[in-house]
C-alpha cells in the first residue's frame, strides 16, 4: 500500500540530550506493514546527516478451521478451504466471511455460528498478540421430502405467461475477489469489463432480487470472451454450486484480444431463492482457464396475481299452458205417425199423415285455446377480480452498492448479516436494486431502518426516473451509552412511484453538514 506518513517532530534547539524524545500515534495499516523513521540531525554550523531505521510490526499467526474441515473461508477476499493458517501484524485489521450454506460430498451444510459465540457470517477482527483459532461451525442439512400439492378444482384463470423482471448488470460493478477492472480495446458495454482470474477461488459476485415469496425460476446471460482457451466456471446461488459453465475460445477479431466484436453469451437456467441472494462465477481450479466477463443479464420469472371468475349459468325454462274444450254434438229427432182403422164398408182410406219433427242440432266450438304464457331466466355471468395482495421486499443494506459507505457487523439487534456505517462525504451513497413484478407503475412506500446516535441526518432518496425527495432522519436514543446498538433503532417511510421491471433505489448523503447515519435495511411495499 501507499507509505503513511507521520508529522514531522520540527526541530529541536540546543545540545541534543542522552536521549531524544517524541513519538506518533499508530497509523491504519494491512497485515504486511512496516514503519520506517526517517531522522535528520543538523549542527550549528549547518552540516545535516541523515539515517533511515525500519521498525518491523509484532507478528501472530491467525489460524481459521471449519467444522466439518475442508469448507471455503475467504479472509480479505481470498478463499480457500479450511484450515488456513496467516502470519498478520499485531492490531492490523483482517476479514473473515464464510458463505451461509455450502456443500460438501453431497450434502449441505449451513453456518451455525463460530467457535467463540458470534453469529455473524461476516466478522472483522484486530487481534493484538499471539495465536488467535477460530472455528466456524456448520451443520448438516437434511434434504427437504418433495412437496405434493393436490390442485383442487376452481375457476381460477391465470394469464397464459408469467410476469419477467430482467436486470442488467455490467461486470466491473460487481464485487470482485481476484478478477480485474480494465477499459481496453472496445465493443464492450458500461465503462469496463473484467479480467485476469489468476487463482482458483477468485470471484465475480452480484445481488439478485426476488421480489416473490418463494422461490422462482431464473435465466442467466452471461457475456464473455476467451480468446487464449475455453474455460470453465462455477455458478454458485448462496455460496451452493448450481451449475459448471463451460465457456468456448472466440476468435480474435483483427489481431486484437481486447476487441469485444466476437463476444459470446453463455445463458444458464437456476432457482433462486425469495428475497434477496448473491450469485457468483467462481474458478474452481487453476487449471479452469482464463475468462473476460462483460456483463451478466439476470430474468427472474414471477407469477402475476390470480383473477377469479365466478360464473353462474341457468338454461332458459319455458312454461307452456294449453286447455282445450271436448266437442260435444247433439242431435234429436221426434217422428209421429197415426194410422186409421178399416171396416166392412167400403172405405178409403185416405193417406196417412206423417208430422216430422224438425231435427236440432247444437254445435258447440270444436276447441278453445287458452293464451300460451312463456317464462325465461336469463343466465348471468358475475366476474370478481381481487385486488393484489400488498407485498413488502426487504433490501438488507450491507448487500447494496456502497460507494462510501462502509458494511460492519458490530452491537446487536441488526438484520441480515450487517449495516453500513461512515458516510465520510457529500456524493457517497448506497444504491438499491428493486423490482417491481407488475406491467404498469405502481405507488410504493419505502421505509428506511435507521439510527443517528449523534446528530440528526438527511439523505436524498433518487429513485430511476428522476425522482427525489430528501429524508430526515431525527436523533435516535444510544441503548445504555452503546451508539452500536440497534435496540432503539427507528423508521422512516416515503411513497415513491415505481415503473415496471427492476429500477434503482439511490440514498446519498447530499452535503458533508448532512450527519452522519447508520442504515439496516430497506423495506419497499407496493
Amino acid at each position: 500500500p501507499p507509505p503513511w506518513r507521520a508529522p514531522p517532530l520540527g526541530p529541536r534547539g540546543g545540545r541534543a540530550p542522552a536521549r531524544a524524545a517524541g513519538g506518533v500515534g499508530r497509523p491504519p495499516h494491512d497485515g504486511y506493514s512496516y514503519l520506517q523513521l526517517n531522522v535528520t540531525v543538523t549542527n550549528s554550523l549547518g552540516l545535516t546527516s541523515t539515517r533511515t531505521v525500519d521498525l518491523p510490526g509484532r507478528w501472530l499467526t491467525l489460524a481459521v478451521d471449519t467444522e466439518p474441515t475442508g469448507l471455503t473461508v475467504e479472509r480479505d477476499g481470498n478463499s480457500g478451504l479450511a484450515p488456513l493458517t496467516a502470519a498478520q501484524i499485531g492490531a492490523a485489521s483482517t476479514t473473515l466471511r464464510v458463505a451461509p450454506s455450502q456443500v460438501k460430498d453431497g450434502v449441505v451444510y449451513r453456518f451455525v455460528g463460530w467457535s467463540d459465540g458470534a453469529t455473524a457470517e461476516v466478522r472483522t477482527l484486530a487481534p493484538a498478540a499471539g495465536t488467535v483459532s477460530l472455528v466456524a461451525r456448520f451443520v448438516a442439512t437434511d434434504t427437504p421430502p418433495p412437496t405434493t400439492t393436490t390442485v383442487p378444482a376452481t375457476t381460477t384463470t391465470m394469464p397464459p405467461a408469467p410476469v419477467s423482471a430482467t436486470t442488467h448488470l455490467e461486470a466491473e460493478d460487481a464485487m470482485l475477489t481476484g478478477p480485474q477492472v480494465v477499459r481496453w480495446g472496445s465493443g464492450f458495454t458500461g465503462t469496463g469489463w473484467v479480467t485476469q482470474w489468476s487463482d482458483a477461488g477468485q470471484a465475480l459476485s452480484f445481488p439478485v432480487s426476488n421480489p416473490s415469496s418463494a422461490a422462482a425460476n431464473a435465466t442467466i446471460s452471461i457475456r464473455y470472451k476467451a480468446s487464449w482457451l475455453a474455460a470453465v466456471r462455477s455458478l454458485r446461488v448462496g455460496g451452493v454450486e448450481v451449475a459448471t459453465l463451460s465457456f468456448a475460445v472466440t476468435p480474435i477479431v483483427g489481431g486484437d484480444r481486447t476487441n469485444w466484436a466476437a463476444g459470446r453469451t453463455v445463458t444458464v437456467a437456476v432457482m433462486v431463492p425469495a428475497g434477496n441472494s448473491t450469485v457468483s462465477l467462481v474458478r474452481a481450479g487453476s487449471g479452469d482457464g482464463p475468462l473476460d466477463v462483460d456483463s451478466v443479464d439476470v430474468t427472474v420469472e414471477l407469477p402475476p396475481p390470480p383473477t377469479t371468475t365466478t360464473t353462474t349459468t341457468e338454461p332458459p325454462p319455458t312454461t307452456t299452458s294449453t286447455t282445450t274444450a271436448p266437442t260435444e254434438v247433439t242431435t234429436t229427432e221426434v217422428t209421429t205417425t197415426s194410422t186409421s182403422t178399416t171396416t166392412t164398408t167400403t172405405t178409403t182410406i185416405a193417406p196417412p199423415t206423417t208430422t216430422v219433427a224438425p231435427t236440432t242440432t247444437t254445435e258447440l266450438p270444436t276447441t278453445t285455446e287458452l293464451p300460451t304464457t312463456t317464462t325465461t331466466v336469463v343466465a348471468t355471468t358475475t366476474t370478481t377480480t381481487l385486488p393484489p395482495a400488498p407485498v413488502t421486499v426487504r433490501y438488507e443494506a450491507e448487500a447494496a452498492l456502497l460507494a462510501g459507505p462502509t458494511a460492519v457487523t458490530w452491537g446487536a439487534g441488526w438484520s441480515g448479516a450487517g449495516w453500513i456505517t461512515a458516510w465520510a462525504s457529500a456524493g457517497q451513497a448506497a444504491t438499491f436494486s428493486v423490482t417491481n413484478p407488475r406491467s404498469t407503475s405502481v405507488e410504493a412506500t419505502v421505509s428506511v431502518r435507521y439510527k443517528a446516535a449523534f446528530l440528526p441526518a438527511v439523505r436524498r432518496l433518487t429513485v430511476a426516473g428522476g425522482q427525489e425527495v430528501d429524508l430526515r432522519f431525527d436523533l435516535t436514543p444510544a441503548t445504555a451509552g452503546d451508539w452500536t446498538s440497534w435496540s432503539a433503532g427507528r423508521s422512516v417511510a416515503v411513497k415513491v412511484t415505481l415503473p415496471p421491471g427492476v429500477s434503482s433505489l439511490r440514498l446519498e448523503r447530499p452535503t458533508s453538514a448532512d450527519g452522519p447515519l447508520d442504515v439496516d435495511y430497506v423495506d419497499v411495499t407496493f
